[in-house]
């Protein structure tokens, strides 16, 4: 929870930085702080790490003039948060003008919570299912307390709720098939609606929850203002050779984010 949101941070921050490197170096020492207050037991001394991190970007100088798009980054969970397999993503997302938003590792922890609700909802699991509730319920209320003194510095800090993705996705692709799908089906359509300018899909290719993303795509588009989208495929070859359709794909999401500014001005 605690990387989580100091992924969320470094993503928001750093397309604005006014240094140079500045936001990475500040990433590395808030993640050794972390990590350092983990092995100490957590609790209040990772408590205390959230506190300072939030000073810290709360004098982390950005220059925030001009809006980039926000691009939001769904897919497979291993490629999709691993920088060395998706070749810094987000990285090439600031490159050509965009600004990059990841959905969480938390948002899969919370789906196996409410998979394991449902699957217990019956009079001879109810002890399990109970236990699930109260996991699930404790859960949020350590991601409250962690997210709490660096939640005025977030566009997004909250976690949708796992019910919300599951409803979105409905119209598309039932939640009891399972698989990937479901979160980054949900999780797109949640971007959506959250006023995100462009949504990319990341998976190892041949990826089977991936493809069935991608094929919901146009529908999913279509109902969402034909927001812009990019499948991204990677391979053992150590190249995607993406640059040209990422520069395509943000100047799409520039022209998505201005025909959305002049409408709310009509």
């Amino acid at each position: 929870m605690a990387v989580d949101l100091l992924t969320r941070l470094l993503h928001q921050y750093r397309p604005y930085e006014i240094h140079q490197g500045q936001t990475d170096q500040l990433y590395r020492q808030a993640l050794d702080r972390i990590i350092a207050a983990v092995e100490a037991g957590g609790g209040k001394k990772l408590l205390e790490t959230m506190r300072w991190i939030a000073q810290q970007f709360e004098a982390h100088p950005v220059d925030t003039t001009v809006r980039r798009p926000l691009i939001g980054i769904v897919g497979e969970i291993y490629i999709r948060m691993n920088f060395h397999v998706n070749q810094d993503i987000a990285r090439q997302v600031e490159a050509v003008g965009g600004e990059a938003h990841f959905a969480s590792i938390i948002e899969w922890i919370y789906y196996t919570n409410w998979t394991y609700k449902n699957d217990t909802r019956s009079i001879e699991k109810a002890g399990e299912h109970i236990k699930a509730v109260v996991s699930d319920m404790y859960q949020r209320y350590l991601e409250h307390n962690l997210l709490k003194p660096v939640e005025h510095l977030l566009h997004h800090p909250h976690e949708t709720h796992t019910s919300i993705l599951m409803d979105n996705l409905k119209p598309y692709y039932h939640p009891s098939l399972a698989s990937e799908a479901v979160l980054s089906i949900g999780a797109a359509i949640d971007f959506g609606k959250r006023n995100f300018d462009g949504i990319i899909n990341i998976m190892p290719f041949a990826c089977m929850p991936g493809v069935i993303t991608a094929g919901m795509a146009p529908r999913i588009r279509a109902d969402l203002d034909n927001i812009p989208w990019l499948d991204i495929s990677y391979d053992a070859q150590g190249s995607t050779n993406i640059k040209t359709r990422l520069e395509a794909f943000l100047y799409q999401a520039t022209q998505f984010k201005r025909r959305k500014a002049q409408g709310s001005h009509a």
